[in-house]
C-alpha cells in the first residue's frame, strides 16, 4: 500500500496541502522488518515468549481461590455440571472457561466455595488449566499492544517499548494468572483497536483481501468486546463513531460511485452490527441450551423460567392444575421485581408508624422472600361463602371480580385510604380484622391478566396477572421497600392507583386443587363430567414452555436490573478519582502463617507515567489546534493524520472507558480501571514516538537520546515489576518490615497477619 509523505518544508506548504473533510486514514513510515523471513516477525514471537515467562511463572500457586475466582470458578463448576446459574455479565468468559473444564477433565466437584479455601490436591491441575484461559489472553495482549502501537506510529523500536511496559505491569499480570474476566475484556478491546487500525490503513484499497479480513476481524472483536463485559461498549462507542463518521465522508464523497458508498454501507452493516448481535444471542443460546438443571440462582428467575429447569420448580408444579378456579389454593410470586410472594401471618400492623402516621391495625400484608406456608391463598367468590373447589371447577377468568383470602388466618385481603406503612404514596393492604370502627371491609379484586390467551382463563405460572382493588381503583404492588423490625424485614406491599407498573405483576407459582365429586354421583359419571369440562376449557397438565427467545429476553433484563442493585460496599472499594495515580489498591489473597499475599497494585512507573503522558497529549493537541487556527501547520498531513486518529482513539478511549464511573453508585474496585489503563499504556509510547520522530527528527543525536530515554523507562518498569513482585504472585513469604519497605503510599492497605 502507498502512503503519502508530507516533508516539512514550510507553514506555507502545509497550509497549502490542506483540505477539509479528507478521509480517515494513516499514514506510515518505511521502515524494514527485523524477521526471519517475509512472513515471520522475529520481534513479536520474542515478546510472546517473555510475556508466556511472566504470565505462567507458578501458575499453580497460590493453590487456593483468590478473589473473584469464588464467582467464575463456582460458575464454571454449575456450567460442567450442567447447572442453572446467574451473572450480571454474558456468557463468553464462563464458555471458555467451561470449554477448558470440558477439554481437561475438571467434573466441578470443586465449586471454589470461598476465598482463600484451598484446592484440593486432586484438583491442583484442573484449576491451573482454567488460570490457563486468562494467562492466555494475558500473554497474547502483549504481541497485540505491539501491534498496535507499531501501526500507530510505524517504529518497531516504540512499539518493544508499548508491549514490554504492558509485559511488565503489575495489575495486567495478577489479572492475567486467576480465573478472572477483566484481562479478557482487555485483550478483546485491543484486538477492536487493533483491527481498526489495520483496517483503516485499507482505505485505499477497499473490497480487498485485507480489507474484508480486517473487517470480519473488527466485528469478532465487537462481539467478543461486548460479550466479556458489557464495560467493553465503552471502548466500541469509541471505534463507532469513527467508523459512522468515516461513513459520513464517503457519503459526501462525490468520487465515490453511488453502487460503491452502498456496498460500504452493507458491508459494515453485515459485519459490524448482524454478525456481532448474532454471534452475542448464539452465545446464550449455547449457555442456556446447557444449563439445564436446577441450581443455585434459579430464585432469581420467573417461574416460567424455572419450570424449564430439571429437579427444580417443574417437579413441585409437575402434576399441578393449570387453571385457576374459584377455591383454588395459590401462592403469587412477584413476577418482574423482588424474588417474593405475597405473605400474611397474623400479627398487626402497629397503631403508630414510625413517622406518627396511623394504621389501620390490621394483619399485616408483606411479600416474603422465602417460600413459606402463610403464602398460600384461597381464591373465593365473591358471591358464595364456600372455601371449596366447585365440581366441576369453575375457571376464573380475565376481567373476573375474586376475593382473596389468607389461608391460615382466614383473613379477606382489603385495602383502603391509609397510607402503607413506609411510603405513604401507597395504600395500606391487609388482613381485614373488624375493630369495630368505620372501616368496611373492601375484599374485591378485579383480576387483569396482562397476557391473555384466547381463553381468557387464568393459567398458573404462565398468566402474569394484576389485582386492581374495585373500591380505589388501585393494583397490589411491591414497593421494594423493607418493613421495620415489627414487620420482620419483609418486603412493603402496598396498593398504586398507577396500575401499569412491573411491580404490580404477579402470577401463580404453586396451586392446588382439591376437586371432589358430589356423594350422589358415581365414578363414571364425575368422571365424564370432568373429561366434558376439560374439552371446554382445553384444560392439561401442561403449561407452555418458554421459548428460548423469551428465556433470553428475561435474563438479558434481569441481568441489568440486578447490576444495578449491586451497591453493598466493600473494604477495599476506590472510586474513579483514585485510580489514574493508583492510590487505593485490593486484597486479593492471604496466607495467615506467612503473609504470603495477592494485592493488585499496577506498576507506579506505568500507571503515575502514563499520567503524566495523558496529560501532556492533550496539552499538546489543544496546542497544536489553536497554532491550525492561526494559520500555523507546525505538522505535515501524514503526521497531522496520525497525531489526531491517535489522540481520538486513545484519548477517547481513556476518558470514556473512566468518565463514566463517576457516577455509577454500586461498589468499583481498582480492576474496572483497566481497560482505561490500557489506553493509557498505549500513550506512553506514541508520546516517545511522537518526540522521536517529529520534534526531533532533524536531530539525530536528541533522536537517540529519546530512544536511550525509552530504555532506562522500560529497565526502571522492570525493576519495579519486580520489586512489587510478591503482591503479583504471591509465593513469597513477607514479614511486617518487608511488607512497611513497599508501602510507598499509605493509602496502600497492605495485609499484615501478625
Amino acid at each position: 500500500m502507498e502512503f503519502e509523505e508530507v516533508s516539512k518544508k514550510s507553514t506555507k506548504k502545509y497550509k497549502n496541502q490542506m483540505s477539509k473533510d479528507q478521509p480517515i486514514h494513516l499514514s506510515t513510515r518505511n521502515f524494514k522488518t527485523p524477521s526471519i523471513s517475509p512472513e515471520v516477525d522475529l520481534t513479536w514471537f520474542l515478546l510472546l515468549g517473555v510475556a508466556s515467562a511472566v504470565r505462567l511463572y507458578k501458575l499453580s500457586k497460590p493453590n487456593a481461590v483468590v478473589f473473584d475466582e469464588l464467582h467464575y470458578g463456582k460458575f464454571t463448576s454449575y456450567f460442567v455440571q450442567e447447572r442453572f446459574f446467574f451473572d450480571v455479565h454474558p456468557p463468553l468468559g464462563k464458555l471458555l472457561f467451561a470449554a477448558a473444564g470440558y477439554l481437561t477433565g475438571f467434573d466441578g466437584s470443586f465449586n471454589f466455595p470461598k476465598i482463600g479455601e484451598e484446592v484440593p490436591d486432586s484438583q491442583v491441575q484442573s484449576v491451573m488449566y482454567l488460570r490457563m484461559v486468562t494467562s492466555f489472553f494475558s500473554i497474547f495482549l502483549v504481541p497485540l499492544i505491539y501491534e498496535i502501537v507499531l501501526e500507530l506510529s510505524s517504529s518497531y523500536w516504540f512499539a518493544v517499548v508499548g508491549a514490554l511496559l504492558v509485559c511488565f505491569e503489575n495489575s495486567l499480570v495478577v489479572h492475567g494468572r486467576f480465573v478472572l474476566l477483566d484481562v479478557i475484556l482487555v485483550f478483546f478491546i485491543c484486538a477492536l483497536l487493533c483491527s481498526y487500525v489495520k483496517f483503516l490503513k485499507e482505505h485505499s484499497r477497499p473490497f480487498g483481501w485485507n480489507w474484508w479480513k480486517y473487517l470480519f476481524l473488527l466485528g469478532f472483536s465487537i462481539t467478543g468486546a461486548v460479550s466479556v463485559k458489557y464495560a467493553g461498549v465503552l471502548s466500541i462507542i469509541v471505534i463507532g463513531a469513527l467508523i459512522g463518521y468515516e461513513l459520513w465522508l464517503l457519503v459526501g464523497d462525490i468520487t465515490v460511485p453511488v453502487k460503491s458508498v452502498y456496498k460500504h454501507i452493507t458491508a459494515r452493516f453485515i459485519f459490524l452490527i448482524v454478525m456481532p448481535i448474532v454471534l452475542y444471542i448464539g452465545q446464550f443460546y449455547i449457555m442456556l441450551s446447557v444449563l439445564q438443571k436446577t441450581g443455585l440462582h434459579d430464585g432469581l428467575m420467573s417461574s416460567s423460567f424455572q419450570k424449564t429447569l430439571e429437579g427444580g420448580l417443574e417437579s413441585i408444579t409437575k402434576n399441578q392444575a393449570q387453571i385457576i378456579s374459584y377455591g383454588s389454593h395459590i401462592t403469587l410470586r412477584n413476577t418482574h421485581s423482588k424474588q417474593c410472594w405475597l405473605h400474611s401471618h397474623k400479627h398487626l400492623y402497629p397503631v403508630k408508624y414510625e413517622d406518627g402516621r396511623g394504621s389501620s391495625a390490621q394483619q399485616q400484608v408483606t411479600c416474603y422472600a422465602f417460600k413459606d406456608i402463610n403464602n398460600w391463598f384461597i381464591v373465593k367468590h365473591p358471591d358464595s361463602d364456600s372455601l371449596k373447589v366447585d365440581f366441576p371447577p369453575r375457571p376464573v377468568k380475565n376481567g373476573d371480580v375474586i376475593h382473596l383470602v389468607h389461608g391460615l388466618t382466614g383473613r379477606g385481603i382489603s385495602s383502603h385510604d391509609v397510607g402503607a406503612p413506609v411510603n405513604p404514596t401507597l395504600m395500606e393492604i391487609s388482613g381485614y380484622v373488624d375493630h369495630n370502627v368505620s372501616m368496611d371491609a373492601q375484599y374485591g379484586w378485579k383480576l387483569q391478566i396482562v397476557n391473555p390467551d384466547e381463553s381468557e382463563l387464568w393459567r398458573a405460572i404462565g398468566s402474569q396477572v394484576r389485582f386492581v382493588h374495585v373500591n380505589t381503583s388501585a393494583a397490589i404492588k411491591v414497593s421494594g421497600s423493607t418493613l421495620p423490625e415489627w414487620g420482620f424485614r419483609q418486603y412493603e406491599v402496598g396498593t398504586d392507583r398507577r396500575i401499569n407498573t412491573q411491580e404490580s405483576i404477579w402470577n401463580v407459582e404453586e396451586h392446588n386443587q382439591n376437586v371432589t365429586k358430589p356423594e350422589d354421583m358415581s365414578d363414571e359419571e364425575a368422571k365424564r363430567v370432568l373429561s366434558e369440562h376439560a374439552e371446554r376449557y382445553q384444560v392439561s397438565g401442561k403449561t407452555h414452555a418458554m421459548s428460548f427467545f423469551q428465556k433470553f429476553l428475561e435474563y438479558q433484563i434481569k441481568m441489568f436490573k440486578v447490576n444495578n442493585d449491586l451497591t453493598n460496599g466493600h473494604a477495599f472499594a476506590s472510586k474513579p478519582m483514585h485510580w489514574p495515580l493508583m492510590l487505593k489498591g485490593v486484597a486479593y489473597w492471604l496466607d495467615t502463617y506467612t503473609n504470603k499475599q495477592i494485592f493488585i497494585i499496577g506498576n507506579p512507573i506505568v500507571y503515575w507515567l502514563g499520567a503524566i503522558s495523558l496529560l501532556i497529549y492533550m496539552a499538546l493537541l489543544a496546542l497544536y489546534l489553536l497554532r491550525r487556527k492561526r494559520q500555523c501547520y507546525d505538522l505535515d498531513n501524514a503526521e497531522w493524520n496520525n497525531f489526531s486518529i491517535g489522540c481520538y482513539l486513545l484519548i477517547g478511549g481513556f476518558l470514556l472507558n473512566w468518565l463514566p464511573y463517576f457516577p455509577v453508585e454500586r461498589t468499583l474496585f481498582l480492576h474496572n480501571y483497566l481497560p482505561a489503563l490500557i489506553f493509557k499504556i498505549i500513550l506512553i509510547p506514541m508520546l516517545m514516538d511522537h518526540v522521536h520522530s517529529v520534534w526531533f527528527k532533524n536531530f539525530p543525536i536528541l533522536q537517540y537520546g529519546v530512544k536511550a530515554a525509552s530504555v532506562l523507562i522500560v529497565g526502571l518498569v522492570v525493576f519495579v515489576f519486580q520489586y512489587f513482585s510478591a503482591f503479583t504472585y504471591g509465593v513469597t513469604a513477607l514479614s511486617q518490615r518487608d511488607i512497611e519497605k513497599k508501602r510507598w503510599l499509605s493509602s496502600w492497605r497492605f495485609m499484615i497477619h501478625r
